[in-house]
């Protein structure tokens, strides 16, 4: 089942268990660019990597040649014991590209 699971995520680059607080307001970030062209790409953060146990946000930006700063930020209030929280990027379903 594992193996199905990552084939169907291979467009998207993400980080398990990151290291978050219950009741504390996190932001992930980073710098972006293409090499050519425009593109959309989402970033997300969620309390836990199974989504039917997952409270998320996603945000959408579009980068293109130039440098550009993405961020996301999540309140992670309803954190609960034994959640594996997860920050991701992924292609947005409103680019033709790949990233």
């Amino acid at each position: 089942m594992a193996p199905q699971l990552f084939e169907n995520l291979k467009n998207r680059i993400f980080q398990d268990d990151i290291p978050v607080n219950k009741n504390k307001t996190y932001t992930f970030s980073f710098w972006a660019k293409t090499d050519f062209g425009k593109r959309f790409i989402d970033l997300s953060l969620s309390n836990h990597y199974d989504l039917k146990r997952s409270s998320s946000i996603r945000k959408t930006w579009e980068i293109d040649t130039t440098w550009k700063q993405v961020w996301i930020t999540k309140n992670f209030d309803d954190l609960e014991a034994n959640s594996h929280p997860r920050a991701s990027m992924c292609r947005s379903i409103k680019s033709s590209n790949n990233i």
